[in-house]
């Protein structure tokens, strides 16, 4: 056999005899591929419409879809939020060995990881066969330590092919509010009379960015 022109040399094959040729190839696309074998010999052949013969391989492929949400997404500083991780297959074909990487950002604590299958060690969710146009969820309960923006990324794998890798990952943030506060108070008379009223008024004032 050469694998460079794709040529099985049998030579003589003696009448009632049978010969055989295993070939062993990696598919690397996805879709069906036809594998086709054509018999020829120098020996005259009276029924030539049965000298082809093909099997046919379809390549598995499965378009994962990861989606991310966030409960509040402008926490308290010190408080908890629920990062929802969702991991959809599209198919057409079941997705073998899916996997999740899902690290939280610093300045964010892990309180609680629950997978609705598979189980989760940070910061992996390892989710395993997701069949054909199903889906799996993971929900992260974390506490939110700083007061500048953070982003939650969630990014899935598969062993099987996917055709639209771009939306294999998703994004959720949180930014917890900042409100410069600012005091200030006056009275009315500095120097009052004995048993008379002065009136003290206090203003607060947000300087922003956000409320208060």
């Amino acid at each position: 056999y050469d694998s460079g022109t794709g040529v099985w040399t049998v030579g003589a094959l003696a009448n009632g005899a049978t010969a055989t040729l295993d070939i062993v190839a990696t598919v690397t696309a996805p879709g069906a591929i036809t594998n086709t074998a054509v018999v020829s010999s120098s020996t005259h052949d009276p029924s030539p419409a049965d000298n082809t013969g093909f099997a046919v391989v379809n390549g598995r492929q499965a378009n994962l879809v990861v989606t991310k949400t966030v409960d509040n997404a402008a926490p308290a500083l010190g408080g908890n939020v629920t990062f929802t991780v969702t991991v959809t297959n599209n198919g057409p074909d079941s997705a073998s060995a899916v996997a999740v990487t899902d690290a939280l950002p610093i300045g964010t604590t892990l309180v609680s990881a629950t997978p609705s299958i598979g189980s989760y060690s940070a910061p992996t969710w390892t989710v395993g066969t997701l069949l054909d146009g199903t889906s799996a969820t993971l929900t992260i309960v974390a506490t939110v330590g700083v007061h500048t923006a953070v982003t939650n990324t969630a990014t899935a794998t598969s062993t099987t092919y996917d055709p639209t890798p771009g939306n294999n990952t998703a994004d959720a943030v949180v930014n917890v509010p900042d409100a410069d506060l600012t005091v200030t108070k006056t009275v009315d008379t500095v120097a009052p009379a004995i048993n008379s009223d002065v009136t003290f008024t206090v203003a607060v004032v947000n300087n922003g960015p956000n409320d208060a």
